[in-house]
C-alpha cells in the first residue's frame, strides 16, 4: 500500500517523484537510525523499566507501615507524588496512594494522625522488574486499574514507575520516530 504524502512535504516529494510504502517506512524505522557523526542507534518498539527508571531522580520514597497517614501524605505532597511505597525491613509490603487516603481516611471520618499506613495500604502490590517491557506495564495497567507499579530487582526494591512515566516514554519515542521519517524523507529517501 502506497501511502501519499501531504502538506508542504508533499510538493517536495512529488518535485522528485517519491512515494513512500509502509514497508519502507517500517524499516526505516526499526533498522535504526544514523546521528550527524555517523553513528548507527538501534531501534526498538518502547523502552524498559529500568530506561524509565533513569528518567527519574534516584531518591525512594518511602514510609513504613506503623507510620501514620499523614506521614505518607506529608511525602507526597513534598516530593509532589501521588503514591508511596510501604517498606519494612527493606521489604516491599504495600503501596498508598492519594486515593486510598481520601477514600479510606477522609470519607470514613478518620483522622490521618492516627491511622496507621498498614490500615489504607494496599498491601503486597504487583511489581515489575527493571527488564519488564514498559508495553507490559501498561497494558497491566489499563487492565487492572493501577497507576503505579513498584520495580523490584532480585527482591531488592529499586523504583516505582507511574503512568505517566510510561506517557513520557511514549513521547520521547514518537519524537525520535518522527525525526527519523523527516530525516528518511529530506536526507535519506527515494531521491534524496
Amino acid at each position: 500500500m502506497k501511502i501519499p504524502l501531504s502538506g508542504s512535504v508533499a510538493g517536495f516529494a512529488g518535485d522528485i517523484g517519491a512515494v513512500l510504502t509502509r514497508q519502507n517506512i517500517w524499516t526505516n524505522l526499526n533498522a535504526g537510525h544514523q546521528d550527524e557523526a555517523g553513528q548507527v542507534h538501534e531501534r526498538g518498539s518502547m523502552s524498559t523499566v529500568k530506561s524509565a527508571l533513569a528518567q527519574k531522580s534516584g531518591d525512594l520514597i518511602h514510609v513504613r507501615s506503623g507510620d501514620m497517614v499523614v506521614e505518607a501524605l506529608r511525602q507526597m505532597r513534598d516530593n509532589r507524588v501521588r503514591a508511596v511505597l510501604v517498606i519494612d525491613d527493606d521489604v516491599l509490603v504495600g503501596i498508598v496512594t492519594q486515593g486510598d487516603c481520601a477514600i479510606k481516611v477522609l470519607l470514613p471520618g478518620l483522622d490521618a494522625k492516627q491511622t496507621p499506613v498498614r490500615q489504607v495500604m494496599t498491601g503486597n502490590p504487583v511489581t515489575v522488574t527493571p527488564d519488564d517491557r514498559l508495553e507490559g506495564c501498561m497494558a497491566m495497567m489499563a487492565a487492572r486499574g493501577f497507576r503505579h507499579l513498584p520495580v523490584l530487582d532480585a527482591g531488592k526494591v529499586v523504583g516505582v514507575i507511574s503512568i505517566g512515566d510510561v506517557v513520557k516514554d511514549i513521547i520521547r519515542d514518537l519524537e525520535h520516530n518522527l525525526g527519523d521519517l523527516t530525516g528518511y524523507i529530506m536526507r535519506d529517501g527515494p531521491g534524496g
